[in-house]
């Protein structure tokens, strides 16, 4: 039995990855940093941008059917919103300290996720269509 986010074996994987990478994220963003030498200025930056920007396409497959619009601004502002919750936890860690830096580059990796996963998907959903027409050749 299926439903708006597809058949149950397909949103079980779906849900698993966004819980799975939430935790990941979680745990990067909030652990204890233990011997990570910055391996050039900023580089933590680039992990914001990339942490928060990846979030975006895995939220967006998750999210309950609704206008592809709808999906991908809630996706950004979820991402959003998980960054800068992330900054405002950091601040009373003694491990980890709030940075306005980081959620400006979590802010943008988001926004150009946004843009980016239609284009993704897209291009996903082609490849898959392809092979999944050449597989019912061979076999048919």
């Amino acid at each position: 039995m299926g439903s708006a986010l597809g058949p149950p074996d397909l949103r079980m994987v779906r849900l698993t990855a966004l819980v799975v990478y939430l935790g990941a994220l979680l745990l990067a963003t909030l652990g204890p940093v233990r011997g990570i030498p910055p391996s050039f200025v900023g580089a933590d930056k680039l992990v914001h941008f990339g942490l928060f920007g990846g979030l975006v396409p895995i939220l967006y497959v998750n999210l309950p059917s609704a206008s592809q619009a709808r999906r991908l601004l809630l996706s950004g502002t979820l991402a959003v919103a998980l960054a800068a919750m992330v900054e405002l936890v950091q601040i009373p860690l003694p491990h980890r300290s709030g940075d306005s830096w980081d959620l400006v580059a979590g802010s943008i990796g988001a926004v150009f996720a946004v843009v980016l996963t239609p284009m993704l998907l897209y291009r996903l959903r082609r490849r898959w269509d392809t092979r999944q027409s050449v597989f019912l050749r061979r076999r048919g």
